[in-house]
């Protein structure tokens, strides 16, 4: 599991980094539900950050699949450096959430999140065609190892929640108190990054 990781992050790095913000941003956000009556301008910008970080994760993702499967289409100074890479992806990025951000607000008038969502099943559904490109696998046989890989991912996360709440149970038990908010913050912290 540790080398999967590890080799994850080395392939990866902006995905790894973009998760770990949208992880805080999060628990930011969870903090600050009690706030948004009296900070409404704070929520807006925490809120308009957050979907940029979940929009850098699956574009990021899916800009590094498609250096990977198509070599040839993408310019060698991009290839060969991880750094310009990653900026050319953050750039295509954040002009593709802004673009779908402001042609939904114009012409759909509703939720803020919809760009979330949109973006996200865009993104998702080309990553999953490159993975299955790269690979060369069927689709059924894709979607078996996809729906392994989430019954082993929930696993892992009951496996991680208990031991925290093993963790807290034994902290109430020494001290006879117990934060709360932190036990909250801690689990959204743990199920984004496990999860994403």
């Amino acid at each position: 599991m540790k080398e999967s990781i590890l080799k994850f992050i080395k392939k990866y790095p902006l995905t790894f980094i973009s998760v770990i913000v949208f992880a805080i941003l999060c628990t930011i956000s969870v903090n600050n539900l009690s706030l948004v009556y009296s900070s409404i301008k704070n929520i807006d910008t925490l809120s308009e950050c957050t979907l940029l970080a979940s929009s850098l994760i699956s574009g990021s993702f899916l800009f590094s699949k498609i250096v990977t499967v198509y070599p040839d289409k993408i310019p060698e100074r991009i290839k060969s450096n991880k750094l310009i890479e990653s900026i050319v992806a953050v750039a295509i990025i954040t002009i593709l959430h802004f673009a779908t951000r402001f042609l939904l607000k114009f012409y759909a008038e509703g939720d803020d999140a919809f760009v979330l969502y949109t973006l996200t099943i865009i993104f998702t559904s080309l990553t999953y065609f490159l993975v299955i490109k790269e690979n060369n696998i069927s689709v059924p046989e894709y979607m078996c190892k996809v729906f392994m890989n989430l019954l082993a991912l929930f696993i892992f996360e009951c496996i991680v929640a208990t031991g925290i709440a093993i963790l807290y149970y034994v902290y109430y038990a020494f001290f006879k108190e117990i934060d709360g908010q932190t036990l909250i913050n801690v689990l959204v912290f743990q199920a984004i990054i496990i999860t994403c």
